[in-house]
């Protein structure tokens, strides 16, 4: 008997042991109920409900790449929105210049050394606002956001520039000469450099039978001593000429008095230049640039002749009588070039730039004009190299695709940059078959008043430049003025489009990390006022089970006791 007591006191009544498995399973429950309180989430694991856990951990997995779309979205809003003031500052102070270099021309002797003084300093301003409009530490408007290229570039990363930097010369040879990357697309062969750097190559090509053609129209003398006068005009407006013979050297070939260097310093403002050997021949006028829409027209205003001698001023072509108010055109023929592969028309203030937009890409990538005079002159090839490690960069969506990231550069408009355009010659060099393609020797170019064209920047109007207001050029100086305008309208119109794409991307952005959200929380969300009965149950059921136990251990103490001898 005793033996029994002492060896069942060794073992927990049935009662007991089922209030500890109450207690460990509400101690469960209570944590369980308490850790989806804490997580927010109703499945801890995947062992509860494996679909729900995979599809909840790829929802959030979305969440956090829909977070860096914002993040770097509002980035690059705040980079844009400091270059658009930089920019509209910019703006003003041209504005400002312009009236000082207009208001120059009404001043006498003695205000031009303080207009001077107020351009160079509105010049300094315009240098100042470039770089200090600034991302961080980083200057956005003074070429060191710009994507900038180079002709080639070897694994060590020697680079080479492009042939043609600061304007063009009859030695020159042909080529790309200036390129502006404006955005980075897809497609095209990238190369490793030895220090890992990445580069991007395309190919440009003008084929023979893809080149511009300049309009051309000869006009000829008369007998001697006849006069003509004609009135030109061309894409930008009109002139009047006056040619007047003087002896005859051979059969419908006269020697004329003309001042070809006066009529090709108005080529600005008309659209044509004069192109010939020399005064004795044919006089040949062809269109300033290579763009589609330029054209010659020349009208016969007035004529006289000796000896009651036809007059054949206005023979565009074979000799002929023209009587007055007759008229002949001509019209250029666009161009093409070929871009990694894609045919792309010339265009551009003078016929010469390749703007390149396929594949997401935006680039303009101006060709020395030279190769684009002779038919007869062999294809054009080059390459431009970009470092891929440059510009602005920014995401559009989560997606893993390279349009998911725009690559962006932002122009140089500091002063030393501003104004200028693609480079270009105002006469036709090349000597070819066809008569609109007359060799002008390098000699005589200046004799001709021919000029190198868009290598004059804002910079130039301060005090010792080439337009200052000692120079004399008030109208090169005006011209570069308004296109420094045009520019810097253009490229605030051009990053207001990115300004608003990425504020696409970031509120498409937070209206889907909204919706995750949301879905994410039917999925495994919790629902708290359940769980938080369900702790309390627990909780409650714990106490009540442990209490019960303390009353059982109790009572079988006291029978214990009672056993005992």
């Amino acid at each position: 008997m005793a033996g029994e007591s002492v060896s069942g006191a060794g073992k927990l009544p049935p009662a007991i042991v089922r209030s500890l498995g109450a207690v460990k399973r509400l101690t469960r429950e209570a944590a369980n109920a308490g850790g989806k309180l804490v997580s927010g989430e109703r499945i801890l694991s995947p062992a509860e409900d494996s679909l729900s856990y995979t599809t909840s951990r790829t929802i959030r997995a979305d969440v956090e790449g829909l977070k860096r779309v914002a993040e770097t979205g509002q980035l690059q809003i705040s980079a844009l929105q400091n270059a658009i003031a930089g920019l509209d500052r910019i703006g003003d102070t041209l504005g400002t210049l312009r009236s000082k270099v207009l208001g120059s021309a009404a001043s006498n002797g003695a205000d031009t050394g303080a207009i001077q003084a107020e351009i160079d300093q509105l010049v300094a301003e315009i240098d100042a606002a470039a770089r200090e409009a600034k991302l961080g530490g980083r200057s956005l408007l003074d070429g060191s956001s710009t994507i900038r290229s180079v002709r080639s570039i070897n694994a060590a990363g020697r680079s080479t520039p492009f042939r043609i930097d600061l304007g063009q010369s009859i030695a020159q040879a042909p080529g790309v000469q200036e390129v502006r990357v404006n955005r980075l697309g897809a497609g095209g062969p990238v190369r490793l450099l030895d220090d890992g750097r990445r580069v991007l190559s395309l190919n440009v090509s003008v084929i023979a039978n893809q080149r511009p053609r300049r309009a051309f129209l000869s006009l000829s003398p008369g007998t001697a001593g006849s006069f003509a006068e004609f009135r030109v005009t061309g894409r930008l407006g009109s002139t009047t000429l006056r040619l007047v013979s003087t002896e005859a050297t051979a059969a419908d070939v006269f020697t004329f008095t003309f001042n070809p260097a006066a009529f090709n310093e108005q080529s600005q403002d008309t659209g044509v230049v004069f192109s010939g050997d020399a005064p004795t021949t044919n006089l040949g006028l062809v269109p300033l640039g290579f763009r589609g829409d330029e054209f010659i027209k020349v009208e016969l205003l007035a004529f006289d002749h000796a000896g009651g001698t036809a007059a054949r001023f206005s023979n565009f072509g074979a000799p002929s009588t023209h009587a007055l108010g007759a008229t002949a055109a001509a019209f250029n023929r666009t161009g093409f070039a070929y871009v990694n592969g894609a045919l792309v028309e010339l265009s551009g203030e003078y016929g010469n730039t390749v703007h390149y937009k396929d594949n997401g890409f935006d680039i303009e990538i101006d060709v020395s004009t030279f190769n684009l005079d002779n038919p007869a002159a062999a294809s054009t090839s080059d390459q431009i190299n970009i470092l891929l490690d440059q510009g602005n960069a920014g995401l559009l969506d989560s997606g893993s695709n390279e349009s998911s990231t725009v690559t962006y550069g932002i122009r140089d408009v500091s002063a030393n940059a501003l104004g200028r355009s693609p480079k270009h010659s105002s006469v036709t060099v090349a000597r070819g078959g066809r008569p609109s393609h007359v060799y002008i020797p390098g000699a005589a170019f200046s004799h001709y008043g021919n000029k190198q064209l868009g290598v004059d920047a804002v910079a130039d109007l301060a005090s010792g430049g080439k337009l200052d207001l000692d120079s004399g050029r008030l109208k090169d100086a005006l011209r570069v003025i308004d296109r420094a305008v045009s520019q810097t309208v253009a490229e605030r119109a051009r990053l207001g489009n990115y300004q608003t794409m990425f504020m696409e991307a970031v509120s498409r952005a937070e209206t889907k990390l909204g919706n995750l959200a949301s879905a994410d929380a039917d999925i495994i969300g919790v629902d708290a006022a359940s769980e938080i009965a369900n702790l309390v149950q627990a909780q409650a059921g714990i106490g009540v089970t442990t209490s019960m136990m303390s009353t059982m251990t109790a009572i079988q103490g006291t029978i214990f006791g009672l056993l005992r001898p």
